[in-house]
């Protein structure tokens, strides 16, 4: 059953990530989303993962 939770967790973060991708925030935008859940404390979620899988991809962390 862990096998199975963990592929069905990659999969949401998968659909997660190419929808925060197209919503297409300018560069400023995201690095201003991932400061804004630094401050918050809130680093261990799918969104702020995403958030920065996205930044590495175009060359901003």
């Amino acid at each position: 059953m862990g096998a199975g939770c963990s592929m069905e967790k990659g999969i949401h973060e998968d659909v997660l990530y190419k929808q925060i991708k197209e919503v297409n925030y300018s560069d400023a935008d995201l690095l201003k989303l991932i400061s804004d859940r630094e401050k918050k404390g809130v680093v261990n979620d799918f969104v702020y993962k995403a958030y920065v899988k996205l930044a590495k991809e175009r060359g901003l962390r």
